[in-house]
């Protein structure tokens, strides 16, 4: 039996060709929706497989009966036929010298004996021809560099960035354009599903060396080889912020992942002391999984926990005060030179502090001018070393990003946004949120969700700064 390269995965995650098997004419089936999705965006080549459908093609793309027909050479073969038909599929691909294989089929170690005696067959011939596999029951993968997006789902207008999310889930490759706005851009999203080969220490030591990815923001349901993760995590840590959500903490939740994934998910207490021996930074649920991971991939490092509030409500101005004690942050006292400057387009009778009322400017100026102008003076205190900016859901005719349009800073800006409850003005933040973002100014809703934020950054770079003197 050949031994498999652990080490790379160029094959099946920055392929140049892909063949996708078990391609389909009808439109919205799962091999139709793969090819259109690579049609629209991979620029390598782009192979359908149908024996039935010999000759035809599909957007354009010519459908051969076998991989072994197809001209030159196939990096990854995406699988999408009935798990009875995978073996044979996969020596197909081995005889062609394919090197890495999506299998989408359910019903292998997670569904009885014979699933995992057809599962045992995939890993023999895979071994044999040393091909790489992603999956059982993998909804896709994709790499927005390569534009590769091998997804069940039609996608258009994905955010690219620098978060890439590995889970055993499909769903947020399903959603990828939901999930990259969430974080900010993504690099990466690769469903590992059931894991019978390429798991989570596979991808993160590819992730943890691609360039494309600052931050790996992991959803786990459980650990095949406890020792290999550990000591790849803690190798990854080191070089860019790994995040961690993990899933069945609960008994009940336990065995629902071994009916998802045929995979038992550890005890919780033993993996929470795992995961921080590692330096893996956990989130407890989904929103703080991917406000953290956008955190790190829009901000820059924050070294000192010394947060500067600018605030148009002082109620949720006091909520973020309390945050921050929560998590471990420090109100920054603000210089005397700050305090005179703000106080001079201030109202008379306001006392000019930490959190800092700027509604009175804002009246005496205009929202865009005194923004600028406390803006400047704040990001510009020494004592400052960051900035959060409690702001409303403006008008039509002046959005956040217009107010903060001059300010140039590498200190970390938070911008918590509250808007209506009404379609259009979301969809107005949202585009508010993404400009923003895009400039290096995270936004989130809460106050204690950017609190949480700037304590995961000032943790994460503190401690990396320790290990550097």
């Amino acid at each position: 039996m050949t031994n498999v390269d652990k080490s790379s995965l160029s094959s099946i995650l920055e392929p140049n060709s892909v063949a996708v098997v078990g391609a389909s004419t009808t439109p919205l089936k799962i091999g139709n929706v793969i090819v259109w999705n690579l049609v629209n965006g991979f620029e390598g080549g782009i192979f359908p497989v149908n024996p039935r459908a010999k000759g035809e093609k599909i957007y354009g793309c010519e459908v051969y009966s076998t991989v072994s027909e197809i001209p030159g050479e196939v990096d990854l073969a995406c699988l999408v036929v009935p798990r009875e038909l995978v073996p044979e599929a996969l020596e197909d691909c081995g005889d062609k010298g394919v090197k890495g294989a999506m299998v989408a089929a359910a019903g292998f170690s997670d569904s009885g004996e014979e699933g995992k005696r057809l599962e045992e067959e995939v890993l023999r011939i895979a071994r044999k021809y040393n091909i790489r596999i992603i999956g059982p029951n993998s909804q896709g993968i994709l790499n927005m560099r390569k534009k590769l997006d091998t997804a069940f789902a039609p996608h258009k207008d994905i955010i690219p960035g620098g978060v890439a999310i590995v889970s055993q889930t499909g769903t947020f490759i399903a959603c990828a354009k939901y999930y990259s706005e969430l974080v900010g851009g993504v690099s990466h999203i690769i469903d590992l599903a059931n894991m019978c080969d390429v798991d989570f220490s596979d991808t993160l030591e590819f992730l943890g060396s691609d360039p494309d990815t600052k931050v790996v923001a992991l959803h786990i349901e459980g650990v095949h080889d406890g020792k290999r993760f550990m000591r790849v995590a803690s190798e990854v840590s080191r070089k860019k912020p790994v995040i961690i959500l993990k899933s069945g903490t609960s008994e009940k939740g336990s065995k629902a992942i071994q009916a998802h994934t045929g995979a038992l998910a550890g005890r919780n207490e033993i993996n929470d002391a795992a995961f921080k021996q590692a330096g893996l930074i956990q989130a407890r649920d989904i929103d703080e999984w991917t406000d953290i991971s956008k955190g790190f991939n829009v901000l820059p490092p924050l070294n000192e926990n010394r947060v500067g509030i600018l605030t148009f409500t002082g109620g949720l101005g006091a909520l973020l005060v309390d945050a921050c004690e929560e998590f471990g942050l420090e109100l920054a006292e603000l210089s005397p030179e700050t305090v005179d400057k703000i106080r001079e387009i201030s109202a008379s009778w306001l006392r000019v502090q930490n959190p800092v009322d700027m509604f009175t400017a804002c009246q005496n100026l205009g929202i865009i001018q005194a923004y600028n102008l406390i803006l400047d003076s704040t990001v510009k205190d020494e004592s400052v070393d960051c900035l959060v900016l409690i702001i409303p859901h403006f008008t039509d005719t002046i959005e956040p990003h217009d107010a903060l349009n001059n300010i140039k800073t590498d200190k970390p800006i938070v911008v918590i946004g509250t808007t209506a409850a009404l379609d259009n003005a979301v969809m107005e933040w949202t585009k508010s949120a993404q400009n923003l973002e895009k400039r290096g100014i995270a936004v989130y809703p809460t106050p204690r969700r950017a609190a949480r934020i700037l304590s995961a950054l000032y943790n994460y770079y503190r401690k990396m700064n320790r290990q550097i003197n």
